[in-house]
């Protein structure tokens, strides 16, 4: 299981680059050939219109189309449409990109059995991050691959739910052995009580996990 994992971290500098592969079976970890795999999005219909769909959901009533642009050598650059304009990657905002990237990862040809995500809220504007949520748990209960996030957003951890809890792990550093405790909320004996009277994001906000023994 773990030699089929992927760990993703788009870095946005990447995501504006040309890809020059023509086919892919998946991203690189850092976004590699971002373009190439939204190009093979596109040519299914109905992948195509599923990923415009969740683009779309992140900026409503603006995109319009999305795909490639080709160079000279056939290499190709990622590009939203908004209405009749077009905008390649180099000018688009960081959230954009990395939204999009992380979208696209659901949609490579050869799915991990582990696919891991580091800080997902990074660039993601908070008023979108519940969409982010949504698209987690949507694609994590389709069962074909396994999704572990880390993430230090209360705003990301406020569309947590109830349900959600027995498998959403506080880590902590032990500062005197400097191991690493990782423990899911509801094995916190005082969690039960303390979030009936304060939100996860609340908790997370004023330290309160930091302060268990």
């Amino acid at each position: 299981l773990l030699a089929n994992t992927q760990h993703l971290q788009p870095s946005p500098e990447v995501l504006r680059q040309y890809s020059r592969a023509q086919q892919v079976s998946r991203m690189g970890d850092q976004g590699e050939q971002f373009a190439a795999l939204v190009r093979q999005i596109c040519q299914d219909v109905v992948n195509k219109a599923a990923y415009l769909s969740w683009l779309q959901h992140l900026r409503p009533e603006v995109i319009s189309d999305v795909g490639v642009r080709e160079g000279l050598m056939k290499d190709c650059l990622f590009m939203i449409q908004e209405q009749h304009q077009e905008f390649l990657a180099p000018v688009l905002s960081e959230g954009t990109l990395r939204f999009a990237a992380l979208v696209a990862a659901f949609f490579q040809p050869e799915m991990p059995g582990m696919l891991f995500l580091e800080e997902v809220e990074n660039g993601i504007h908070p008023s979108r991050l519940r969409l982010m949520m949504e698209l987690l748990r949507t694609q994590a209960a389709k069962g074909q691959t396994q999704i572990m996030v880390s993430t230090h957003s209360p705003a990301l951890l406020a569309w947590v739910q109830e349900a959600e809890y027995a498998h959403t792990f506080f880590c902590q550093r032990d500062e005197e052995t400097g191991e690493s405790r990782i423990r899911p909320l509801t094995a916190i004996p005082e969690f039960k009580q303390a979030i009936k009277h304060r939100s996860l994001a609340e908790l997370i906000t004023e330290g309160w996990l930091e302060t268990l023994p």
